[in-house]
């Protein structure tokens, strides 16, 4: 997929999900590109052929 991991459609739009775990999303912030990662995410209004209506960071797992 060219934006996200998941993308879920309906007739009224598509929901566009970034997964990321835990340490992932703490790498990303370090590096900064997380930040690039969610301004693409939020500016992106069409994918494959969908109408972006929702998107969704899923932040998972934990630290041991």
């Amino acid at each position: 997929m060219p934006l996200g991991d998941l993308m879920i459609v309906s007739d009224s739009g598509a929901l566009v999900v970034e997964r990321k775990t835990v340490s992932d999303f703490v790498n990303s912030i370090r590096s900064n590109r997380l930040w690039a990662q969610l301004l693409g995410l939020m500016k992106t209004e069409e994918i494959l052929g969908s109408e972006v209506k929702r998107r969704l960071l899923v932040i998972h797992g934990g630290f041991w």
